[in-house]
């Protein structure tokens, strides 16, 4: 593919950093990134289709670790993006991702809306469900755990909870 094509050689600026050491943790996410970043560049528009992050994320991976011999010794398997922006954009695209933001962006919205007009009580209410998934939002940034059945629950449980307690302002 083109945005496969796009990582040149060894010669190409290196993942190993300066000093040529490797940090799994961070390189990993380094190789996940990448990968992730070359699947939405790919189709732009829609993505590789949601859910399919794991099944391409290989074919995107192999020129990584084949121009980039510092990385090869990492775990090299991922079931998601390890970002929530980049797991949007590569299984869902432009499309996907801008619907992703417009949900948080009018939930957020809403909150903040109904903070500056509401009572004191009711206000504070509302802050720990703001404030839980701005949290996980951050944390998922370099994090999987809301794709997880336990975490992705709580979350989107807090979502709904938030919606309703901020609705109609």
């Amino acid at each position: 593919s083109e945005a496969v094509a796009g990582v040149k050689n060894s010669e190409s600026p290196t993942l190993g950093g300066e000093d040529r050491k490797v940090y799994a943790s961070f390189h990993q996410r380094l190789l996940i990134w990448t990968s992730a970043w070359q699947m939405g560049l790919e189709n732009p528009l829609l993505g590789k289709g949601w859910g399919q992050f794991e099944l391409f994320y290989p074919f995107y991976q192999g020129r990584l670790l084949v121009n980039f011999p510092l990385v090869r010794g990492l775990r090299t398997h991922a079931n998601n993006a390890h970002n929530e922006i980049l797991e949007q954009w590569s299984q869902a695209g432009l499309a996907g991702l801008g619907a992703y933001l417009w949900f948080f962006a009018a939930l957020f919205y809403g909150f903040w809306r109904f903070y500056r007009s509401a009572g004191e009580e009711a206000r504070y209410s509302a802050v720990p469900l703001a404030a839980g998934l701005a949290g996980a939002l951050a944390d998922n940034m370099l994090n999987v755990s809301l794709h997880f059945a336990v975490p992705a629950l709580a979350f989107w449980w807090v979502a709904g909870a938030l919606a309703l307690k901020t609705a109609g302002t």
